[in-house]
């Protein structure tokens, strides 16, 4: 393998200290399938041709960083919940698993070292990481990945429910969250132990459009805070979380859950994240992942880059990528255009 510096220059600036350029995210599951010219049917268990894809599509947008799982909602899958998996499209979850309180401690979520209790996450998500790890002739970060805790808890309980519980119900929800936590990191260590170098959990349902930072501090913190720290028990390596939408006062808690890492959204003022975190967290993002990568032009992208790099480049600790994931249409040029601008307009000293 290949030390391209990718590596290096993320761990740099997780470190606030100054690399070579900043570095880029391409934010990227399900759009290197329509730029290969193949869908999600014919790779949703296909490890060897996810990492392929993956890979490629993570040089030709100068991506420091590569997602080889397209698909996690498969997770779901060996637990029995009803899903709809199209050959277009990611797999839905469209019943919930938990449907009164009374159920949560009848129902067990496996544990993911165990193969005959989770044989589509291992073949999903475990397998493309290993085949990651064992493909890929340059030193990319490779993503291990799960949702997080309170997201997968709206997803087996329902969101809406879970959302009316936090009111009515709410130890059966710090249980439920607890419970989910645990099943998450479970997933984490078997991507991390199959050759993943970060660990990735997005957790959109965890967003300040849904739920306060307050209520978050109530049921999220604790939880996260232990699997996080039990993460890297298991191993050292950086922890990196999405949050989709308004977190402006909740990332302010991340730094001191073990976050590393904190993918904003486009709807976040960057400046002013970088203001409130200062050098506790490291930032990513966010450039408009529709009006500028989806419907706009390589130049488009490239001014919106350039804008996210002189509002949180300075001082490091800043990744360049989209403001949540880029759309299954997404131009091949756009998120080249991304790649390039962390490349040529991201060179340290920044001025």
């Amino acid at each position: 393998m290949k030390d391209k510096g990718h590596r290096e220059r993320v761990e740099l600036a997780l470190k606030m200290k100054d690399p070579d350029h900043v570095p880029v995210h391409n934010f990227a599951n399900i759009t290197p399938l329509k730029s290969a010219n193949t869908t999600m049917g014919k790779v949703r268990f296909n490890a060897k041709r996810s990492a392929e894809i993956a890979l490629k599509y993570a040089k030709m947008t100068h991506s420091d960083f590569v997602f080889p799982q397209m698909d996690i909602n498969v997770m779901y899958q060996d637990l029995g919940v009803e899903l709809k998996q199209p050959d277009d499209n990611y797999t839905s979850v469209i019943s919930e698993l938990i449907k009164e309180t009374g159920d949560l401690d009848r129902i067990e979520l496996y544990d993911a070292f165990d193969d005959k209790a989770c044989p589509n996450a291992i073949r999903a998500i475990v397998n493309k990481v290993e085949a990651t790890a064992k493909l890929a002739d340059e030193d990319f970060h490779i993503a291990g990945i799960s949702w997080g805790p309170f997201t997968v808890a709206g997803h087996l309980r329902g969101t809406e429910k879970m959302m009316m519980d936090t009111f009515t119900e709410p130890e059966f929800v710090s249980k439920l969250v607890k419970k989910c936590a645990k099943f998450a990191g479970s997933l984490e260590k078997r991507c991390m132990d199959a050759g993943a170098t970060h660990i990735w959990m997005p957790d959109p349902t965890a967003s300040e459009d849904l739920i306060s930072a307050d209520t978050y501090k109530q049921f999220v913190f604790e939880p996260a805070k232990a699997m996080i720290r039990d993460l890297k028990k298991h191993g050292k390596m950086p922890f990196v979380m999405h949050i989709c939408g308004d977190t402006t006062n909740t990332m302010k808690l991340l730094p001191d859950m073990g976050v590393d890492l904190f993918s904003l959204d486009h709807k976040v003022d960057i400046a002013k994240a970088k203001a409130a975190v200062g050098d506790r967290m490291a930032l990513m993002g966010n450039v408009h992942p529709i009006e500028a990568a989806l419907n706009g032009k390589p130049e488009d992208v490239t001014k919106a880059s350039i804008a996210c790099i002189k509002k949180a480049g300075k001082g490091a600790g800043f990744v360049l990528s989209t403001g949540c994931e880029t759309p299954l249409d997404c131009p091949d040029a756009n998120l080249i255009a991304m790649g390039k601008a962390g490349l040529e307009h991201g060179k340290y000293p920044l001025r």
